[in-house]
């Protein structure tokens, strides 16, 4: 796992926000997920390990990052941005439901439940 995660910083799919000099949220932006998107169309950048620090929730940092990560996908043309969370977990589902991204079906390919989301872009 931690070899997959310096991976994915030596690629520039991690990104981290910042207020001042303090970190205050992480998301990892990629073209493809082929575990939970295998076969989708490749017009979607895919969000991963999505996470705002708890001192800082309630600030609307998180749909800031999310927003920062839907214009990346268009800067990049694709149409879609899909993510996963743990379906079992409402609070997170209902706040993805709020930032207008629609269930598209479950997944259960790595040993645990996931809810698949996705976001139709417009530019």
């Amino acid at each position: 796992m931690r070899e997959r995660f310096l991976v994915q910083i030596s690629q520039k799919e991690v990104f981290l926000a910042r207020i001042g000099d303090d970190v205050v949220g992480t998301i990892t932006l990629q073209w493809s997920d082929p575990v939970f998107w295998n076969g989708a169309s490749p017009d979607a950048g895919y969000v991963h390990k999505f996470a705002v620090v708890r001192a800082y929730a309630g600030r609307k940092i998180g749909e800031e990052m999310l927003w920062w990560a839907e214009k990346q996908a268009l800067l990049a043309g694709k149409k879609y941005l899909r993510l996963d969370c743990l379906a079992s977990n409402s609070i997170i589902r209902d706040y993805y439901e709020k930032a207008g991204y629609i269930h598209k079906g479950d997944s259960s390919q790595t040993g645990w439940r996931a809810s698949l989301y996705e976001k139709h872009l417009s530019g």
